[in-house]
């Protein structure tokens, strides 16, 4: 994500600088001396909107990882339950954000239109709750995304607990999609 940043700077002032290099006026300032003062202003302008829309969208995907770990952190303190994380997240940008979940062994990482976002530092239970949630929101989404959805280590008894327990809320998601 850094590295976007400072790509969309660079790009800013390439831009800025064709600008500058179109107006002669200015002594001793010509870059390309071959360059028409046309070619270069239109060179410039466009440099410069894209350094503007790499940098908007690379602020928009921070606020989305944000609200992703926020909702993750409301979960972990108790606040919400593993099924209203799944459905919070899945909510950001527009709806069917989940694309898939991954959980293996007290670790998990879930599939998003912005990325991977990793589950490791929640406790192994509540990794295991929210991957299974996440799991029934990416199938929900879309039945395609059952090849990005890979459970292992489950115990059939956690599995079986989680849909006693959520059975209403994820019906109530079903009906909604």
């Amino acid at each position: 994500m850094r590295c976007k940043k400072i790509l969309s700077f660079i790009l800013f002032l390439l831009g800025v600088v064709f600008i500058l290099n179109s107006s002669s006026s200015i002594t001793g300032y010509i870059i390309f001396k071959g360059l028409s003062k046309t070619l270069s202003s239109f060179l410039g302008v466009f440099l410069i909107v894209l350094g503007l829309m790499l940098n908007i969208y690379e602020a928009e995907r921070e606020r989305q990882r944000r609200g992703v770990d926020y909702i993750i952190s409301q979960y972990e303190s108790g606040r919400i339950d593993p099924v209203e994380a799944a459905e919070r997240i899945n909510g950001l940008r527009g709806g069917k954000f989940v694309e898939g979940v991954r959980y293996s062994k007290g670790k998990g990482s879930v599939f998003t239109k912005i990325g991977k976002i990793d589950l490791t530092d929640l406790k192994p239970s509540k990794a295991l709750n929210l991957a299974l949630a996440l799991k029934e929101v990416a199938l929900i989404n879309d039945k395609r995304n059952k090849v990005n959805c890979y459970l292992e280590g489950i115990p059939k008894k956690s599995m079986e607990t989680f849909e006693e327990v959520y059975k209403n809320k994820l019906e109530k998601i079903v009906k909604k999609s």
